[in-house]
């Protein structure tokens, strides 16, 4: 019994210094095409970090989580095991699937340049809601949940919320853009580059309709509010509203999206504990990614292509200007409706409070916990490694 403890003790910092050793893995990948390694050192390397990412798996499957008697503190252990593996699926799997298309598919590469907005989403629903998601599922069904208490919401109060989603979004895009174009804009000759920006440019309506719009709500909200609610709610409000909020936020491995995505996965938390229905925040998700990629999109792909050729919007031809009028006015809507949000919070700022349970951790100690956690901190490395392949490539590209 004695030696079972200690090996559940080392368990987390062994796994934790082999994820270490995937990212650095990963993050040599990741800057192949700046540094240009030479071709078996590539391979090798490609070799280790998929053996490294089955390694990790495995250690956090064998974590056992299957505990009546945890403490918050071994629920963020569990949680950051099951949330790891689902992470480490969707960094590795596209990268098995890219080297069995390239032997398999001739001309893959060429095939992927041509389309490679339709890869991505492709690639998004099989690895992302078909593969990694399930294995989540799966892997947390141990972990002890509680049934929250179902209310229904009045249409005012929705609309509330939609426009509080608004403001937060607002003030997060605030505080994340200038860091982003600050990392961006001075390495990549003047120009931003930002992939999921580019690649929801490029796709059609449909296909932002169905992966952005309605797929991405609901698979997102299922993964961090529906099974990561359900089981730390029993730990009090504050831990499952921070837990649900900053791994969301991290889950969007970006500066452009992290705050915000914070600040509305706080908030939808918050909607999910008081109502206990997970429609509710699928719907306000899908508000926010239907205005956004779908209808701003919309918009700016009958705008942009005119852009780098004119020197005022007056030379815009006259076909295009009543878009730019129409976008104008979304805009002017969207920030009423943003600005509406911030004064609802302030307002409302006492009732969305958490409510406190005797002997709750507060939010201060929750966050303590999850630094304390080796195997929260798996989770935290891998998501942060996408930010690194955000970033690091064309920083390091320019330097030299």
């Amino acid at each position: 019994m004695e030696n079972e403890v200690k090996k559940q003790r080392a368990l987390p910092w062994v796994t934790l210094a082999i994820t270490i050793i995937l990212m650095i893995a990963y993050t040599a990948l990741s800057l192949n095409s700046a540094l240009e390694f030479e071709r078996y050192l590539t391979l090798g390397l490609f070799i280790g970090a998929i053996a490294l990412s089955i390694v990790v798996i495995i250690l956090n499957l064998v974590y056992k989580v299957n505990r009546n008697d945890d403490s918050y503190y071994d629920r963020i252990e569990s949680i950051g095991s099951r949330y790891t593996i689902y992470e480490v699926v969707l960094l590795s799997l596209p990268l098995l699937i890219e080297v069995v298309g390239a032997f398999c598919i001739p001309d893959f590469y060429d095939l992927y340049s041509e389309h490679t907005a339709t890869f991505a989403l492709i690639m998004t629903v099989v690895v992302s809601y078909f593969c990694a998601f399930p294995l989540l599922a799966l892997s947390s069904r141990k972990l002890p949940k509680m049934v929250i208490a179902q209310r229904n919401m009045g249409a005012g109060v929705f609309f509330a919320c939609v426009a509080m989603t608004a403001g937060l979004a607002m003030i997060g895009t605030l505080i994340g853009s200038p860091i982003h174009t600050a990392l961006t804009k001075p390495f990549t000759n003047g120009e931003e580059t930002y992939d999921v920006a580019k690649i929801v440019l490029e796709t059609t309506l449909w296909e932002r309709v169905l992966v952005v719009g309605v797929l991405a709500p609901i698979f997102e909200e299922l993964l961090f509010r529906k099974i990561l609610i359900d089981r730390t709610i029993g730990y009090g409000q504050s831990m499952s509203i921070v837990l649900s909020g900053v791994m969301f936020g991290l889950f969007h491995g970006n500066f452009q999206q992290f705050f915000f995505a914070t600040l509305i996965g706080m908030l939808f938390a918050l909607v999910y504990i008081r109502t206990g229905r997970i429609r509710y925040t699928i719907f306000l998700h899908m508000a926010v990614n239907l205005t956004t990629s779908v209808v701003t999109v919309s918009f700016a792909q009958k705008i942009l292509p005119y852009m780098e050729d004119i020197d005022s919007y007056a030379d815009l031809p006259s076909d295009v200007m009543p878009y730019f009028f129409l976008f104008s006015m979304w805009i002017m809507f969207l920030i009423f409706v943003a600005i509406l949000g911030v004064i609802f919070l302030i307002v409302w700022h006492k009732r969305l409070k958490p409510v406190r349970l005797v002997g709750e951790p507060s939010a201060i100690e929750t966050l303590g916990g999850m630094v304390r956690s080796p195997l929260f901190w798996c989770f935290t490395i891998i998501t942060l490694l996408h930010f690194i392949e955000t970033y690091l490539p064309d920083i390091v590209a320019y330097v030299i």
